[in-house]
C-alpha cells in the first residue's frame, strides 16, 4: 500500500532513526523512491530534510517519522491530524493518504506519486486550499475552505487533483 505524508520539518529531539540514502531504482512497500529521498525505518521516504515524508505504512505510528516534525499522536480524523490537508486514495477516506502542509506555492502532486489519485479530503489546515486539475495551478480549480471534508469528490473531480496550494490568507469566498 502506498501512502504520503507531506509535512514542514520540525525539530523534535528524539534518537535518531535508521536512514539510508536510495537511489531512483528503489522501491519502498510499491513506492518509487524518487531522486533525493532518504529510506527511513525501512518504510518511509523522506525528501528536502524532511519537507515531504512519504510513508508507506500507516497501520502504525512511526516514530521516526515524529523526528522529522510529524506528531504521530494527535488526535486525527479519519487518519488526519490539525494542521494539515489530506487527501485520500479511495473515497469514504480509505486507501493511500497524502498530508500536506506546506503554505503559499503551488506543489506538483506528481511528484510524490499521488497525481489524479484524489478521491475523498479532509482539510484541517487551518486555511482555505486551492486544487487544480493541472501542475502548477493550471486548469480548473477547485477552492476547499478550512474545515470542509468530503467522502467523495465533487462532480468532475475524482482522480482529477494534479496540485495543490495551501493559502495564506482566505482565498474561497
Amino acid at each position: 500500500m502506498r501512502a504520503a505524508v507531506l509535512a514542514l520539518a520540525g525539530a523534535v529531539a528524539l534518537a535518531a532513526p535508521a536512514m539510508a540514502r536510495a537511489d531512483s531504482s528503489q522501491t519502498v512497500n510499491g513506492v518509487q523512491v524518487e531522486s533525493g529521498g532518504v529510506v527511513v525505518n525501512g518504510d518511509a521516504i523522506v525528501y528536502l530534510g524532511g519537507a515531504v515524508i512519504v510513508d508507506t505504512d500507516l497501520g502504525h505510528a512511526d516514530p521516526g517519522l515524529a523526528s522529522f516534525g510529524v506528531d504521530v499522536t494527535a488526535q486525527a480524523i479519519h487518519g488526519c491530524v490539525s494542521g494539515y490537508l489530506c487527501l485520500y486514495a479511495q473515497s469514504n477516506y480509505g486507501g493511500d493518504l497524502a498530508t500536506i502542509n506546506i503554505c503559499c506555492t503551488w506543489l506538483d502532486l506528481s511528484d510524490y506519486g499521488f497525481n489524479n489519485t484524489t478521491a475523498s479530503y479532509v482539510n484541517r489546515s487551518g486555511s482555505d486550499v486551492r486544487m487544480a486539475k493541472q501542475a502548477d495551478g493550471g486548469g480548473d480549480i477547485l477552492c476547499v475552505p478550512a474545515g470542509d471534508q468530503a467522502a467523495t469528490m465533487p462532480s468532475g473531480w475524482a482522480n482529477k487533483v494534479s496540485s495543490i496550494r495551501i493559502l495564506a490568507n482566505g482565498g474561497c469566498a
